[in-house]
């Protein structure tokens, strides 16, 4: 099962996982909505997992707001399941697997990382996986 994640803003990050072989297929950022149509013809999704975002002013996060709402039409428009995760998650993520082994994400750009982090939660806390193999491939050691 292919699982498209999606850390959402002016420029989002996404980030496509297989569950079944527990990997990252591929990973990046861009403008608004110009990877999300193509996406999901290429792959074959069943789950979108995005951050949830709050607005706490008027006009801030806009962007956001669209990036969910597309994420929300696609989802009717497809059937897809469509899960939201806490803000929080990316941090709890690199607490578990990266800072105390001193490693990082080898992923570029903020939005991108931040995708991944969301994906790697949904697979090892979410569906319970084994994800330690995949945070091997997709993380850099450095000093002890």
């Amino acid at each position: 099962m292919e699982i498209l994640t999606v850390d959402p803003g002016p420029t989002p990050g996404w980030a496509i996982f297989d569950s079944s072989t527990v990997s990252l297929l591929e990973c990046g950022q861009g403008e608004q909505f110009c990877w999300l149509e193509p996406m999901s013809r290429y792959f074959d999704l069943r789950i979108i997992v995005y951050e949830r975002y709050f607005v706490s002013r008027p006009m801030q996060g806009l962007e956001a707001s669209e990036v969910i709402g597309a994420l929300r039409l696609k989802s009717r428009q497809t059937g897809l399941k469509l899960v939201q995760q806490e803000p929080s998650v990316p941090n709890f993520i690199d607490k578990k697997y990266f800072s105390s082994k001193h490693r990082v994400l080898k992923i570029h750009g903020l939005h991108a990382a931040d995708a991944v982090r969301h994906g790697l939660y949904f697979l090892g806390v979410t569906l319970g996986k084994d994800i330690r193999s995949l945070v091997e491939r997709v993380s850099i050691s450095f000093g002890s």
